[in-house]
């Protein structure tokens, strides 16, 4: 499939298909604002990138290994591969993962991407990475991920925005999993009040492989997230943490489907949401058991805290088992306003109100921000979030500092 070909098929399932076509969500939805068709690697010019750059490495204290954004890209390691859309080989646009005839917004992405990160992790290879998102304007990106057997990788990825009137970015990730490989995936957006965000993911798991994605949604002013991971290999197991937090009138629409193809393969969906002033957060966790996976272990967790009364939180799980021989397969979903016992318990003991919510915040971010087991984005998706509690502003990179931060152990693997 040639280029052309590729960018045609696309932009005409993005004009037919629904924009929801799940019958149980089309109610539940944020339709975000998708720029129109444009030329993919058409740039536009950042103003002071270089000093937002250099700022975001200071506070961050972070090596990145790739600086992506809508007016330059640059690969420091030399391990990870950006080309331009239009120059991508026919058997990558052939060999996708995420087909456009499968999504709307998958058909957005692979019309309008501009760039294609490519990253191979040789058999028996251990590698760790880091990749700096910045967007001025509108942003369109695939990352494609192949492990070798045996191979680990820990990939983190950070997303800030420098945007000043209405932008987009849309990410669009794919990871196959070969043999007992391992990858530890995290996202962490802090976009500003001018960005939509778009995330989509689809991941397959072969035997003995392990996939832990964890996405953090700080900034933006709408977010949908689209994941469809499949454990399709003999006791392979995926992991999926979400985790919103909401301000002033932000929305998240965060959307999981976790898969049991495979016999003794785990599946698991951990969704959080703390949600201030008018915000609103949609967790709509899926996961399915197929036929023939015997000793398959699925699970669906929604959480949230209400912080004002005009916030809104919809968790919506949902469970298929099309095999119940020897399975375990749970769902639950709770929200609530801070457990007025745990605060009264807390100034009971000499602590202000504010003190105790601050701690009893803390705490729930902390049981979904130990799940990275990397301990600078630990660090750095705490103190934002933490930032944010106090003053309620997002898009920006606070001084990231181990100060007042409060974690619980990483969950031992």
């Amino acid at each position: 499939m040639s280029y052309t070909e590729f960018i045609k098929e696309a932009r005409e399932y993005y004009q037919m298909l629904p924009y929801e076509s799940n019958e149980v969500y089309k109610r539940y939805n944020v339709a975000i604002p998708l720029p129109g068709d444009e030329e993919p690697f058409q740039k536009t010019g950042i103003s002071g990138l270089d000093a937002l750059i250099s700022s975001i490495c200071n506070k961050t204290r972070m090596k990145f290994d790739a600086i992506i954004s809508d007016s330059f890209t640059k690969a420091i390691n030399g391990k990870i591969r950006i080309i331009e859309a239009k120059d991508a080989s026919d058997s990558l646009l052939k060999n996708k993962l995420f087909r456009s005839s499968e999504s709307k917004l998958a058909a957005y992405v692979n019309g309008n991407a501009r760039y294609f990160i490519l990253i191979d992790s040789p058999e028996r290879s251990e590698e760790k990475m880091n990749i700096l998102f910045v967007n001025a304007g509108n942003l369109s990106v695939q990352v494609i991920v192949n492990l070798g057997e045996y191979s680990r990788l820990r990939l983190s990825e950070l997303y800030v925005s420098n945007s000043k009137s209405s932008s987009t970015v849309s990410i669009l990730h794919e990871v196959s999993a070969a043999k007992n490989s391992q990858i530890e995936m995290n996202a962490l957006h802090n976009e500003n009040e001018h960005t939509s965000v778009l995330g989509l993911c689809k991941a397959s798991a072969a035997e003995g492989a392990r996939i832990n994605a964890n996405y953090f949604y700080c900034g933006g002013n709408a977010t949908k997230a689209v994941s469809i991971l499949d454990s399709g290999g003999h006791s392979s197991r995926i992991d999926v943490t979400e985790f919103a937090y909401g301000a002033k009138a932000q929305v998240f629409d965060l959307n999981a489907a976790v898969l049991n193809t495979a016999p003794y393969s785990s599946a698991n969906i951990e969704s959080g949401a703390v949600l201030d002033d008018s915000s609103g957060c949609m967790l709509k966790g899926y996961a399915k058991v197929s036929h023939g996976a015997k000793g398959a272990d699925s699970k669906i967790a929604e959480r949230g805290i209400l912080l004002s009364p005009d916030a809104h939180i919809d968790a919506l799980p949902d469970m298929a088992i099309d095999y119940s021989n020897e399975v375990k397969a749970t769902h639950s979903a709770s929200t609530s306003p801070i457990d007025l016992e745990s605060l009264f318990y807390l100034t009971s003991r000499g602590l202000d109100e504010e003190k105790a919510k601050k701690i009893i915040v803390t705490a729930f971010m902390a049981k979904y921000i130990s799940r990275m087991e990397d301990p600078n984005m630990r660090e750095i998706a705490m103190s934002i979030m933490l930032d944010k509690l106090d003053t309620k502003a997002f898009g920006v990179i606070s001084d990231i500092t181990p100060k007042n931060i409060w974690l619980g152990e990483v969950r031992k693997k």
